[in-house]
């Protein structure tokens, strides 16, 4: 279940990362957010966002989606706070 749940919200699954005890991990590359790894293991999904030094855990693919929908709305949040990308990228005609 939460395979599909991720699946659907953009995120692939990495090579090689499955075992014999049924671990997988997810992961999608956000601009504002980083790198987002969910690691799903028999029951459970552990969602990491390391440049905001975050780590939950979910028992329900439902709990999964609404954090996901939180995560996006937050990301608007950013782009708007945020100052525009031009403005943080200095081209130069050299």
């Amino acid at each position: 279940m939460f395979a599909r749940t991720l699946q659907r919200q953009g995120f692939w699954k990495a090579r090689a990362t499955e075992n014999g005890k049924g671990r997988r991990v997810f992961l999608k590359h956000d601009l504002y957010l980083g790198g987002i790894y969910v690691e799903v293991m028999n029951k459970v999904a552990v969602v990491r966002i390391h440049e905001l030094g975050l780590v939950r855990v979910f028992k329900r693919a439902k709990a999964l989606r609404t954090f996901l929908a939180e995560l996006e709305a937050m990301k608007g949040r950013l782009a708007v706070e945020s100052p525009p990308l031009h403005a943080l990228v200095h081209l130069s005609d050299e």
